[in-house]
Protein backbone atom coordinates (compact mmCIF):
# COMPACT_ATOMS: atom_id res chain seq x y z
CA UNK A 1 0.00 0.00 0.00
CA UNK A 2 1.41 3.09 -0.97
CA UNK A 3 0.24 6.88 0.24
CA UNK A 4 0.65 10.23 -0.76
CA UNK A 5 3.13 11.96 1.07
CA UNK A 6 4.23 15.59 1.15
CA UNK A 7 7.48 15.50 -0.11
CA UNK A 8 8.76 13.57 -3.27
CA UNK A 9 11.25 11.70 -0.36
CA UNK A 10 9.33 9.14 1.88
CA UNK A 11 10.93 9.09 5.44
CA UNK A 12 12.49 5.78 6.76
CA UNK A 13 9.60 6.32 9.57
CA UNK A 14 6.76 6.63 7.14
CA UNK A 15 8.25 3.39 5.30
CA UNK A 16 8.29 1.13 9.12
CA UNK A 17 4.26 3.11 9.54
CA UNK A 18 3.36 1.59 6.14
CA UNK A 19 5.25 -1.49 7.07
CA UNK A 20 2.82 -2.20 10.13
CA UNK A 21 -0.46 -0.94 8.63
CA UNK A 22 0.57 -3.73 5.63
CA UNK A 23 0.93 -6.28 8.05
CA UNK A 24 -1.90 -5.47 10.26
CA UNK A 25 -3.96 -6.32 6.84
CA UNK A 26 -3.00 -9.12 6.78
CA UNK A 27 -3.48 -10.39 10.27
CA UNK A 28 -6.44 -8.15 11.03
CA UNK A 29 -9.42 -8.64 8.21
CA UNK A 30 -10.91 -5.25 7.23
CA UNK A 31 -7.78 -3.16 7.76
CA UNK A 32 -6.48 -3.68 4.36
CA UNK A 33 -7.28 -0.71 2.01
CA UNK A 34 -6.45 1.89 4.33
CA UNK A 35 -5.59 4.90 2.58
CA UNK A 36 -3.93 8.54 3.90
CA UNK A 37 -6.03 11.07 2.42
CA UNK A 38 -5.52 14.86 1.93
CA UNK A 39 -6.83 17.59 -0.15
CA UNK A 40 -3.73 19.66 -1.65
CA UNK A 41 -4.90 23.18 0.39
CA UNK A 42 -5.27 21.08 3.46
CA UNK A 43 -2.41 19.75 6.26
CA UNK A 44 -2.35 15.93 7.44
CA UNK A 45 -5.55 14.66 9.40
CA UNK A 46 -4.09 14.31 12.81
CA UNK A 47 -6.01 11.19 13.32
CA UNK A 48 -3.70 9.73 10.61
CA UNK A 49 -0.51 9.19 12.84
CA UNK A 50 -2.90 7.74 15.74
CA UNK A 51 -4.56 5.42 12.98
CA UNK A 52 -1.25 4.02 12.20
CA UNK A 53 -0.44 3.72 16.06
CA UNK A 54 -3.16 1.48 16.55
CA UNK A 55 -1.94 -0.27 13.75
CA UNK A 56 1.22 -0.77 15.08
CA UNK A 57 -0.36 -1.51 18.53
CA UNK A 58 -2.35 -4.91 17.26
CA UNK A 59 0.29 -5.76 15.16
CA UNK A 60 2.59 -5.73 18.39
CA UNK A 61 -0.26 -7.54 20.24
CA UNK A 62 -0.19 -10.37 18.02
CA UNK A 63 3.62 -10.26 17.94
CA UNK A 64 3.59 -10.79 21.57
CA UNK A 65 1.31 -13.74 21.71
CA UNK A 66 3.80 -16.55 21.55
CA UNK A 67 6.05 -15.47 24.14
CA UNK A 68 3.15 -14.79 26.72
CA UNK A 69 0.97 -17.57 26.00
CA UNK A 70 -0.60 -16.49 29.67
CA UNK A 71 -1.96 -13.70 28.48
CA UNK A 72 -2.98 -14.68 25.04
CA UNK A 73 -6.79 -14.13 25.50
CA UNK A 74 -5.74 -10.88 26.49
CA UNK A 75 -3.50 -9.80 23.73
CA UNK A 76 -5.68 -11.02 21.50
CA UNK A 77 -8.74 -8.86 22.49
CA UNK A 78 -6.31 -5.92 22.65
CA UNK A 79 -5.24 -6.68 18.90
CA UNK A 80 -8.78 -7.10 17.30
CA UNK A 81 -9.61 -3.66 19.29
CA UNK A 82 -6.51 -1.98 18.09
CA UNK A 83 -7.58 -3.10 14.41
CA UNK A 84 -10.90 -1.98 15.21
CA UNK A 85 -9.81 1.43 16.33
CA UNK A 86 -7.60 1.90 13.07
CA UNK A 87 -10.36 1.27 11.15
CA UNK A 88 -12.55 3.97 12.73
CA UNK A 89 -9.61 6.28 12.52
CA UNK A 90 -9.62 5.59 8.88
CA UNK A 91 -13.43 5.71 7.96
CA UNK A 92 -13.02 9.26 9.69
CA UNK A 93 -10.20 10.62 7.76
CA UNK A 94 -11.98 9.67 4.54
CA UNK A 95 -14.99 11.19 5.67
CA UNK A 96 -13.86 14.78 6.37
CA UNK A 97 -11.14 14.54 3.24
CA UNK A 98 -14.19 13.68 0.97
CA UNK A 99 -14.68 12.64 -2.25
CA UNK A 100 -12.34 14.67 -3.80
CA UNK A 101 -9.56 14.06 -1.73
CA UNK A 102 -5.71 12.68 -3.19
CA UNK A 103 -5.58 8.80 -2.17
CA UNK A 104 -4.22 5.69 -3.77
CA UNK A 105 -3.66 2.48 -2.48
CA UNK A 106 -2.04 -0.39 -3.81
CA UNK A 107 -0.85 -3.68 -3.04
CA UNK A 108 2.57 -4.08 -1.57
CA UNK A 109 5.62 -5.80 -3.54
CA UNK A 110 6.08 -9.42 -2.75
CA UNK A 111 9.09 -10.22 -0.43
CA UNK A 112 11.58 -12.27 -1.87
CA UNK A 113 13.59 -12.93 1.05
CA UNK A 114 10.58 -14.93 2.00
CA UNK A 115 8.51 -16.10 -0.95
CA UNK A 116 6.33 -18.62 1.07
CA UNK A 117 5.50 -16.19 4.27
CA UNK A 118 6.61 -18.35 6.23
CA UNK A 119 8.27 -15.86 8.45
CA UNK A 120 7.18 -14.69 11.58
CA UNK A 121 7.10 -11.36 13.49
CA UNK A 122 9.84 -10.22 14.96
CA UNK A 123 8.43 -11.31 19.10
CA UNK A 124 7.67 -8.20 20.99
CA UNK A 125 7.06 -8.27 24.79
CA UNK A 126 4.57 -7.22 27.11
CA UNK A 127 6.54 -4.63 28.35
CA UNK A 128 6.96 -3.35 25.12
CA UNK A 129 3.24 -3.08 23.97
CA UNK A 130 2.71 -1.20 27.25
CA UNK A 131 4.95 1.14 26.44
CA UNK A 132 3.58 1.46 22.86
CA UNK A 133 -0.25 1.38 23.94
CA UNK A 134 0.79 3.95 26.59
CA UNK A 135 2.37 6.41 23.87
CA UNK A 136 -1.28 5.51 22.02
CA UNK A 137 -3.29 6.37 25.09
CA UNK A 138 -1.29 9.78 25.62
CA UNK A 139 -1.24 10.82 21.74
CA UNK A 140 -5.36 10.02 21.74
CA UNK A 141 -5.53 12.11 24.77
CA UNK A 142 -3.69 15.67 23.83
CA UNK A 143 -5.50 14.80 20.38
CA UNK A 144 -8.94 15.05 22.40
CA UNK A 145 -8.07 18.16 24.26
CA UNK A 146 -7.53 19.84 20.89
CA UNK A 147 -10.39 18.73 18.55
CA UNK A 148 -13.94 19.32 19.27
CA UNK A 149 -17.65 16.82 18.99
CA UNK A 150 -17.28 13.27 17.78
CA UNK A 151 -14.08 13.32 16.94
CA UNK A 152 -12.84 14.56 20.60
CA UNK A 153 -15.72 11.93 22.03
CA UNK A 154 -13.61 8.54 19.82
CA UNK A 155 -10.45 9.88 20.20
CA UNK A 156 -11.25 9.79 24.46
CA UNK A 157 -12.85 6.67 24.43
CA UNK A 158 -9.82 5.01 22.50
CA UNK A 159 -7.29 6.59 25.27
CA UNK A 160 -9.61 5.10 28.18
CA UNK A 161 -9.16 1.81 25.80
CA UNK A 162 -5.45 1.80 25.70
CA UNK A 163 -4.69 3.10 29.27
CA UNK A 164 -6.76 0.45 30.70
CA UNK A 165 -4.88 -2.44 28.86
CA UNK A 166 -2.23 -1.21 29.75
CA UNK A 167 -3.03 -1.01 33.54
CA UNK A 168 -3.95 -4.62 32.70
CA UNK A 169 -0.91 -5.51 31.33
CA UNK A 170 0.86 -3.98 34.31
CA UNK A 171 -1.09 -3.81 37.18
CA UNK A 172 -0.75 -0.25 37.11
CA UNK A 173 -3.72 2.32 36.98
CA UNK A 174 -3.88 5.23 34.87
CA UNK A 175 -2.98 8.70 36.36
CA UNK A 176 -5.90 9.62 39.12
CA UNK A 177 -8.41 12.39 38.24
CA UNK A 178 -7.52 15.71 39.17
CA UNK A 179 -9.03 19.15 39.31
CA UNK A 180 -8.19 20.93 35.91
CA UNK A 181 -6.33 23.97 35.07
CA UNK A 182 -8.07 26.53 33.65
CA UNK A 183 -11.19 24.81 33.55
CA UNK A 184 -13.44 27.83 35.60
CA UNK A 185 -13.79 29.64 31.73
CA UNK A 186 -16.54 27.78 31.02
CA UNK A 187 -19.17 27.92 28.03
CA UNK A 188 -23.06 27.38 28.81
CA UNK A 189 -21.82 23.99 26.50
CA UNK A 190 -19.33 23.13 29.97
CA UNK A 191 -22.09 23.99 31.85
CA UNK A 192 -24.67 21.64 30.66
CA UNK A 193 -22.27 18.56 30.15
CA UNK A 194 -20.70 19.13 33.56
CA UNK A 195 -24.27 19.19 35.11
CA UNK A 196 -25.13 15.91 33.12
CA UNK A 197 -21.83 13.97 34.27
CA UNK A 198 -22.78 15.25 37.56
CA UNK A 199 -26.24 13.54 38.02
CA UNK A 200 -24.82 10.38 36.82
CA UNK A 201 -22.48 10.38 39.29
CA UNK A 202 -24.92 10.74 42.05
CA UNK A 203 -27.16 8.07 40.80
CA UNK A 204 -23.47 5.78 40.93
CA UNK A 205 -23.00 6.53 43.88
CA UNK A 206 -26.21 5.15 44.97
CA UNK A 207 -26.05 2.25 43.22
CA UNK A 208 -22.92 1.80 45.20
CA UNK A 209 -24.19 1.58 48.39
CA UNK A 210 -26.27 -1.10 47.19
CA UNK A 211 -23.38 -2.70 45.36
CA UNK A 212 -21.20 -2.75 48.67
CA UNK A 213 -24.07 -4.02 51.20
CA UNK A 214 -24.38 -7.35 48.42
CA UNK A 215 -20.95 -7.74 47.65
CA UNK A 216 -18.59 -10.30 49.17
CA UNK A 217 -16.47 -9.44 51.96
CA UNK A 218 -13.66 -9.96 49.58
CA UNK A 219 -15.00 -7.77 47.36
CA UNK A 220 -16.31 -5.01 49.13
CA UNK A 221 -12.98 -3.09 49.05
CA UNK A 222 -13.36 -2.85 45.43
CA UNK A 223 -16.71 -1.53 45.40
CA UNK A 224 -15.30 0.66 48.23
CA UNK A 225 -12.69 1.92 45.78
CA UNK A 226 -15.06 2.44 42.96
CA UNK A 227 -17.74 4.84 45.38
CA UNK A 228 -14.38 6.86 46.52
CA UNK A 229 -13.85 7.10 42.76
CA UNK A 230 -17.55 8.04 42.03
CA UNK A 231 -17.32 10.68 45.25
CA UNK A 232 -14.45 12.85 44.28
CA UNK A 233 -15.76 13.25 40.55
CA UNK A 234 -18.99 14.39 42.21
CA UNK A 235 -17.05 16.91 44.66
CA UNK A 236 -14.91 17.96 41.51
CA UNK A 237 -17.79 18.63 39.61
CA UNK A 238 -19.83 20.60 41.97
CA UNK A 239 -17.17 22.88 42.83
CA UNK A 240 -16.07 23.35 38.86
CA UNK A 241 -19.71 23.89 38.29
CA UNK A 242 -20.29 26.42 41.17
CA UNK A 243 -17.02 28.31 40.33
CA UNK A 244 -18.59 28.64 36.74
CA UNK A 245 -21.93 30.03 38.03
CA UNK A 246 -23.87 27.17 36.99
CA UNK A 247 -26.56 25.70 38.59
CA UNK A 248 -25.25 22.36 40.30
CA UNK A 249 -27.91 19.44 40.57
CA UNK A 250 -28.15 17.94 43.70
CA UNK A 251 -28.48 14.10 45.16
CA UNK A 252 -31.98 12.63 44.81
CA UNK A 253 -33.26 10.71 47.67
CA UNK A 254 -33.46 7.89 46.04
CA UNK A 255 -32.99 6.22 42.64
CA UNK A 256 -35.00 3.60 40.82
CA UNK A 257 -32.48 0.17 40.23
CA UNK A 258 -32.06 -1.04 37.09
CA UNK A 259 -32.31 -4.46 37.99
CA UNK A 260 -33.37 -6.34 41.11
CA UNK A 261 -30.11 -6.56 43.43
CA UNK A 262 -30.31 -9.71 45.56
CA UNK A 263 -27.27 -11.42 45.27
CA UNK A 264 -23.21 -10.75 44.89
CA UNK A 265 -23.84 -11.61 40.69
CA UNK A 266 -26.18 -8.69 40.66
CA UNK A 267 -24.67 -6.67 42.73
CA UNK A 268 -21.57 -6.65 40.36
CA UNK A 269 -24.14 -6.06 37.36
CA UNK A 270 -25.60 -3.33 38.75
CA UNK A 271 -22.31 -1.15 39.38
CA UNK A 272 -21.65 -2.58 35.71
CA UNK A 273 -24.72 -0.63 34.72
CA UNK A 274 -23.19 2.51 36.90
CA UNK A 275 -19.97 2.58 35.30
CA UNK A 276 -20.92 2.33 32.17
CA UNK A 277 -24.01 5.33 32.45
CA UNK A 278 -20.63 7.40 34.14
CA UNK A 279 -18.78 6.21 31.26
CA UNK A 280 -21.32 7.73 28.33
CA UNK A 281 -21.51 11.13 30.46
CA UNK A 282 -17.69 11.91 30.41
CA UNK A 283 -17.81 10.42 26.70
CA UNK A 284 -20.05 13.26 26.49
CA UNK A 285 -17.98 16.04 28.31
CA UNK A 286 -15.29 14.91 25.74
CA UNK A 287 -17.84 15.61 22.93
CA UNK A 288 -20.04 18.39 23.61
CA UNK A 289 -17.53 20.99 26.22
CA UNK A 290 -15.74 24.11 24.57
CA UNK A 291 -13.01 24.07 27.04
CA UNK A 292 -9.83 21.71 26.56
CA UNK A 293 -9.06 21.66 30.28
CA UNK A 294 -12.47 19.86 30.90
CA UNK A 295 -12.05 17.83 27.51
CA UNK A 296 -8.65 16.35 29.41
CA UNK A 297 -10.70 15.76 32.87
CA UNK A 298 -13.57 13.63 30.23
CA UNK A 299 -10.69 11.62 29.22
CA UNK A 300 -9.22 10.82 32.40
CA UNK A 301 -12.69 10.14 33.87
CA UNK A 302 -13.56 7.59 31.38
CA UNK A 303 -10.59 5.83 32.25
CA UNK A 304 -11.08 5.17 35.28
CA UNK A 305 -14.84 3.68 34.59
CA UNK A 306 -13.45 1.97 31.78
CA UNK A 307 -10.58 0.52 34.34
CA UNK A 308 -13.70 -0.46 37.06
CA UNK A 309 -15.75 -2.04 34.45
CA UNK A 310 -12.61 -4.28 33.70
CA UNK A 311 -12.85 -5.14 37.34
CA UNK A 312 -16.59 -6.12 37.45
CA UNK A 313 -16.43 -8.06 34.01
CA UNK A 314 -13.49 -10.12 36.19
CA UNK A 315 -15.69 -10.60 38.66
CA UNK A 316 -18.70 -11.71 36.28
CA UNK A 317 -16.67 -13.68 33.94
CA UNK A 318 -17.41 -11.39 30.82
CA UNK A 319 -15.18 -11.18 28.09
CA UNK A 320 -13.66 -8.81 26.70
CA UNK A 321 -13.27 -6.86 29.56
CA UNK A 322 -12.55 -3.95 28.08
CA UNK A 323 -14.98 -2.05 25.34
CA UNK A 324 -13.61 -1.57 21.89
CA UNK A 325 -15.00 2.15 22.53
CA UNK A 326 -16.05 2.91 26.05
CA UNK A 327 -18.99 5.24 26.56
CA UNK A 328 -20.02 5.07 22.90
CA UNK A 329 -23.78 4.52 23.39
CA UNK A 330 -25.69 1.22 22.19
Amino acid sequence: MRVPNQSPAVSRRRVFQLAALTALSTALPGISGCTVARTEESTPDPLIKLRDLAARDAQSALAAIPGHPEDAALLTAIAAQRGAHARALDAEVQRVAGPDATATAEEPAADTSDPRGTLQPAPVSVTVLASELSESAEASASATAVLSGYRAGLLAAISANCATHVALLTETPPPPVRAPAGAAETSDADVAALAAALEREHAAIFSYGVTTAFSLPERRAFAAAGAEEHRFRRDLLITLLTAAGGPAPVAAAAYTLPLTVDSPATAAELALVAEGECSAAWRSVAERAESPALRELAVAALAECTLRIAGWRDVLSITPRVDVFPGQPD
